[in-house]
Order: C-alpha cells, then structure tokens, then sequence
C-alpha cells in the first residue's frame, strides 16, 4: 500500500470503523470545499531564533500555539497563515490542527486550509472529521518507511457532506465532550509537572553537599558516541543486524524499552559499540530540557548498542556508582547541561568536549550508594506514578476516539 494510491481507494480499502460509517450523507472531494494551499522552501540561512521577521510554521509546530524560528525574508503573501487557519503536517503523523498564534509563515511540508463557503461548510466540522481520515492514510501506509502526503492527496479525501446545520450539531456536541477531556488532560500535565519538580527537588537536595569534591565525568569514564545509520550501506553482506538505543529510549530516569529498532552494521564496528552493564546513558540532542537526559544500562539486551545521539559514558574508577552519576545529572546536571548545551536553529545538542566536562561530586562510594538508595525509592515512586498518569492519558485519546465515532453515527448528545 502506497500513497500513490487514489485518496478514495485508500479509505475504501480500510477497515476503520470512522470511515464509511455515514453513508447516508453525500460526499465531495476536500478540494471542493477548502482551498488547499502548499508552504514554501524557505531560504534557512535566514531562519533566526530571535524572533526577527516572522514566525516559521514547520512540521514540528503543527498542534503548537508558538514557534522557535522566525524568517527575515521575503515571502509571498499567499503564504501567510492568520490566526484561526487550519494547518496540516504533511510528513510523519499528518496532523491536523488550528494554528492559534499570531500571523506566521507557512514552511514547505505544511499545507494550508481555507474553507471556500463558511455558509455551506464549517471549518470545526472540517477539523474533526478529517483527522480520521488522515490516520487512517497513516495506518494503511503502514509499510512506507517515510509517509509524505502531497497537496493533491489532501484535495482529493472523499469527505463528507451533511447539511450545515448536522455539521453544527455535531461540532457542539464533540465540543462539549471534548473541553470535559481537555480539562482532565490539563489536570494529568500538571500532575506529571508536580511530580517531576518533586523529584528533582529532593534529587537536588540529597546531593547538595558542599563538602564534597569534585571531579568531571571525563577524569572517570570513557565516553563514547553511538553510531550513525547509514541507509547506503546496510545491503552490505558482511554487515550484521544489531538492536541499538535511540534517544527516544533513553529518558530522564529509565530506559523505555517498549520499542527498540535494529541496524545492519559492520560487526567489527558493532563490538566496539556494545553496551555493557553499568555504562551511564546520556543523550546529546533535542528540545533544550532533555539535554544529558538519561539512565544506567543493565544489559537488557543482548549485544544492544547506541546511535550516534546517544552517549555511553563506561566507568574507569572503581570508586563510582554509575546510578550515582545517572542521578545528579538527571537532577542538577540538568540546569547544567541547559546552560552549556549548544543551541542551533532547529535543536539543542552537546558534544563530547562539554560531555566530559561535566562536574561530577566526588563522595566516598559509601556516601554515593546511601543517596542511590534514598533516590532510588523515590525515583521507583515518581515511575508508578508516572506509568497511572499514562494510562489515564491512553484511556482519554480512546474515549476521544470513542466519542468521534459516536458523533459521526448520530449517537452523541450535547448532554450526557
């Protein structure tokens, strides 16, 4: 299944209980409905980060109410976005949502919707059924390794087309559910906000101990950078697949196991890179605050080793506990590694000089596994806690899930 395929044909052959459900009503290609307009390929030597010209809508700001880049050059003004359009990310997840901050720029993988006749359609209505639509590409192209969608695709959906005044019902009654589960999720982030600060607080506070020395992780561990994928050379019969950690895996605290990729790499190169147990995880890139993020290997899988964002930081010092070190740079490492992280237009990341210069406190290994204890407690709680918050997140998006297919069949009422 590809997306070469007619958008008609996609849905048809789908399974998803949100398509076909409401075939009482007509349906007319989106392109008749919506103006559908494609972003730019914006000149990035003049993308800046401190906020001259105007902001810069790419893939990753779809859903955000704000961007990280603006751009200080010309532009044509079909490729203004206002307040209140509707935008789509056109690679990855094909997300659609309402961009709600002030005028911006449409970069190119984005695409613009602009409804036709407010009269004979709503941009609400448009918004929530369409995002079925897109998952539902997502998930039949299941196979592409790199999903794109094309403006023409996006013309071409069979979307549906009840009378005004059903669209209206529908969008009121999907609404009011909706603000119930927005409310709840705002409650869930600001718990998991508390918890996080809680545990860096008493981090903080059990390694706060000016009598201590000091080191740099450098003067106690080899550290190491990971791999890096190279797609032209995995035919390559002498290569081998190996499991190996993303940064999406290493988080600040555990390691998220659910999901480990393989790599077909040379198997010398690869032995070089095996992790082994007690090797301290840190990874080098991202969003600012997950900068040395990170955790302790304990040899969960068998010759599993690291991609070139993730460091590996081996123990050379007999006189250090690893989930020592893990710990304070998950807690005050992470002010540090924010402050001296390098910023580039689209990422923040370290490199392997900062890394080890990393200020490491330097206890007797007594007082290093009496604080691991203490911390491992909390640390064990602040997880459990972490793992309700998440199931009660999942069981939200399915109640979301649930209610759009209870609208699109009629069911939902404005009350409950």
């Amino acid at each position: 299944m590809t997306l070469r395929q007619a958008p008609a044909e996609i849905i048809r052959e789908s399974t998803s209980p949100l398509v076909g459900i409401a075939d009482w009503w007509e349906r007319c290609e989106l392109g008749h409905v919506a103006e559908v307009t494609n972003g730019a390929a914006f000149k990035s030597a003049l993308f800046n980060n401190e906020g001259e010209g105007l902001p810069l809508i790419r893939i990753r700001d779809v859903g955000r109410s704000e961007t990280s880049v603006h751009y200080s050059g010309d532009y044509e003004p079909r490729h203004i976005v206002e307040p209140g359009d509707l935008v789509i990310g056109m690679d990855g997840d094909f997300r659609i949502a309402r961009w709600t901050g002030g005028q911006a720029l449409l970069n190119q993988r984005v695409c613009r919707l602009r409804i036709v006749d407010a009269s004979q359609y709503s941009d609400r209505f448009l918004e929530v059924v369409l995002q079925p639509y897109l998952d539902e590409i997502h998930k039949v192209t299941s196979s592409v390794t790199v999903k794109h969608l094309s403006s023409r695709t996006v013309q071409q959906l069979p979307i549906p087309l009840p009378p005004r005044a059903e669209q209206d019902r529908i969008v009121t009654a999907i609404d009011e559910h909706f603000s119930r589960l927005d409310a709840a999720g705002r409650s869930l982030a600001a718990a998991a906000k508390r918890l996080d600060v809680l545990y860096r607080s008493v981090a903080v506070d059990a390694l706060d101990r000016p009598q201590w020395e000091w080191t740099t992780l450098g003067e106690i561990a080899e550290v190491k950078g990971g791999i890096t994928k190279d797609s032209k050379r995995e035919t390559d019969p002498e290569f081998e697949e190996f499991p190996y950690l993303r940064v999406a895996n290493v988080q600040r605290g555990y390691l998220d196991l659910s999901a480990v990729s393989t790599i077909r790499t040379d198997p010398r190169r690869a032995q070089r890179l095996i992790l082994r147990p007690g090797d301290i995880l840190f990874n080098e890139g991202g969003d600012r605050d997950k900068l040395g993020r990170g955790w302790v290997w304990e040899g969960q899988i068998d010759n599993c080793i690291h991609q070139n964002h993730v460091f590996r930081a081996r123990l050379v010092d007999g006189g250090f506990d690893p989930y020592f070190i893990s710990l304070h740079a998950n807690s005050w490492g992470q002010r540090w590694f924010e402050t001296h992280g390098k910023q580039t237009t689209n990422l923040a990341s370290l490199n392997l000089t900062t890394l080890k210069s990393f200020p490491v406190p330097a206890p007797p290994l007594r007082d290093q596994q009496a604080v691991v204890s203490r911390l491992r407690s909390a640390l064990d709680s602040a997880q459990r806690q972490r793992l309700e918050l998440e199931r009660a997140a999942a069981r939200a998006n399915r109640l979301r899930s649930s209610i759009l297919v209870e609208a699109f069949t009629g069911r939902l009422a404005v009350e409950i």
